[in-house]
């Protein structure tokens, strides 16, 4: 009878296991320290090697050269685990032995020694699906098992499994697996079946098991037996949900331009072959995800950039040029276009026309002004001024009276922002931190909480909070030479940037971040001050008898 290419190639070493090796790497030396895990949870999406590694480590306890993290696969133990017939080897389905009685059942079978082998092993699949009360009745066995008991728990919901049963194990994130590895590990596969293949092909099935190799191996048997024995490009098209990437590097083009008439034509060809949408934007944010990355991956090689992205060199060369033409704040809202465009897809007839709104709204937003604009524009200011912290609108006076005329609007002058220039470097590091927003928002966002030690066009220094999220990454030597670098291009910078952790010797000063606060609450206090004391408040208090309950700034 034939055997799934799944069951025919499961890995029978830790060394065969695909796309894992930092998992495999802490259970094998723990192996060779004598610290082998009594209990464990192995956690990932399904078809990763959950169940596989369990028999694994299964095999390296009672190997008859065990414990050892290479079991020989030969010896009547390692045998028996692999085809599941092995007594000291227990494997139960959480999913259908999910309660407290079938668990104290198991309890009861735990004293007693292993027949064959050193170790009597329990693999619960799905243990997520336990009831509450099978779990507390686990806790005692995991806290204190006989030397002779090992417990190997997988599960695809990690978060379901309750903090008591979490605290007393040692858990494993097993990762999704990347395409190239993927793709990789079926082309040797078809190798040793001596069935050709293209490499693109073999690719798009890999893709098509979305992180799960054995899902992938089961798209791969279904394309064998479609194409007679062989991998064909019709085949692989007829399985899976199939867009040729001429349509997302022509619907990206369309949405680049702000053609609309285009994005229409588009969406029409593809109307006539596909009513997959969901499938289609998926597809499409993961491309403008990917001309996300590259704008930040400068340096990496192709090698590195095609496993990072799991594309092939087509779309890399593709989404390189696109990326290299569009601003980083622009492709970040493209992407989050898209997402809500997803989000109300519900593959009804209607996809279509969800889509279509999406890609006409797109092109009619005019976007936001680039640096170059706002110079030009007559209102920029040639001295900068701060921004205001606040948009300055009339607040809310909550009152006990009835409701009453609205109380006119207390506003503030216009505050102009002028971004600086590119090319010149900014006279103080609040102008320069405006105008980086401009082309990196985000880590622009991450250096208002810095403080600043030093600045000058010779030499930038600052200071972070030791308990700030952002310690860790601006501490890390490349993302300073990164930042360095993207100053110097910028900004004519001609020094060198670093950033230390702040320290209570160094004297005081404010982050842009605190400067905004201190701003922010001044400005509710004018504001609250001005409520309370203007005229119209005061008759309302005099002839109503009402009295001021609380401001609200809206």
């Amino acid at each position: 009878m034939y055997q799934p290419l799944a069951r025919k190639y499961r890995p029978q070493t830790f060394a065969e296991l695909v796309g894992q090796e930092t998992t495999t790497e802490i259970l094998t030396r723990a192996i060779q320290l004598q610290r082998e895990p009594h209990a464990l949870i192995l956690s990932g999406i399904r078809g990763v090697g959950k169940t596989t590694f369990a028999r694994l480590y299964a095999k390296a306890l009672n190997c008859e050269k065990g414990p050892t993290p290479t079991p020989c696969s030969t010896c009547e133990s390692c045998r028996m685990i692999a085809r599941g017939s092995h007594e000291d080897v227990v494997e139960i389905d959480g999913a259908s032995n999910n309660g407290v009685d079938e668990v104290r059942r198991l309890q009861e079978t735990l004293h007693y020694v292993p027949q064959r082998s050193a170790f009597k092993i329990y693999i619960l699949d799905e243990v997520h699906m336990l009831s509450v009360s099978a779990f507390n009745a686990l806790l005692k066995s995991l806290e204190e098992p006989p030397p002779h008991v090992v417990f190997i728990f997988a599960t695809t919901e990690l978060s379901k499994i309750p903090d008591t049963v979490l605290g007393r194990c040692q858990i494993f994130h097993l990762k999704k697996i990347d395409t190239a590895t993927m793709s990789q590990r079926l082309q040797s596969i078809l190798q040793q079946e001596n069935i050709p293949y293209d490499t693109d092909s073999v690719f798009d099935i890999a893709r098509g098991g979305r992180g799960s190799l054995r899902d992938a191996l089961t798209l791969l048997d279904q394309t064998i037996a479609l194409g007679d024995g062989t991998i064909t490009r019709a085949a692989v098209a007829e399985l899976l949900p199939h867009v040729s990437l001429q349509f997302y590097f022509s619907i990206l083009q369309a949405l680049q331009e702000k053609n609309g008439r285009a994005c229409i034509e588009i969406l029409q060809k593809l109307d006539a072959t596909t009513d997959a949408y969901t499938n289609v934007i998926e597809e499409l944010l993961r491309q403008i995800r990917n001309a996300s990355l590259l704008q930040h991956l400068s340096g990496v090689s192709t090698a590195e950039l095609l496993r990072q992205l799991m594309c092939n060199e087509q779309e890399l060369q593709y989404l390189q040029s696109w990326s290299a033409k569009a601003a980083p704040f622009e492709v970040n809202r493209l992407f989050r276009t898209f997402m809500k465009c997803r989000e109300e897809l519900d593959g009804s007839e209607m996809d279509r026309y969800v889509v279509e709104n999406y890609c006409l709204e797109w092109c009619l937003d005019p976007g936001f002004p680039s640096i170059e604009t706002l110079l030009e524009s007559p209102v920029a200011s040639t001295e900068p001024v701060a921004a205001a912290p606040l948009p300055r609108t009339a607040p809310v006076v909550n009152t006990v009276v009835p409701p009453s005329p609205a109380v006119e609007p207390v506003t503030a002058p216009p505050v102009v922002s002028r971004p600086h220039a590119p090319g010149t470097f900014p006279s103080t590091w609040q102008i320069l931190i405006e105008a980086w927003k401009k082309y990196q928002p985000l880590q622009a966002r991450k250096l208002e909480e810095v403080y600043v030690l030093e600045y000058s066009p010779t030499k930038i220094s600052v200071a972070v909070d030791p308990t700030s999220m952002i310690a860790g990454a601006l501490l890390q030597k490349e993302t300073q030479k990164k930042i360095e670098d993207q100053f110097r291009e910028l900004f004519r910078f001609m020094g060198t940037f670093t950033a230390s952790l702040h320290t209570a010797s160094e004297p005081p000063s404010d982050s842009l971040l605190h400067q905004k606060e201190k701003e922010q609450a001044q400005f509710r206090t004018e504001v609250e001050h001005q409520a309370r004391t203007h005229p119209f408040t005061r008759e309302i208090e005099t002839r109503l008898g009402g009295k001021i309950l609380r401001v609200d700034l809206q």
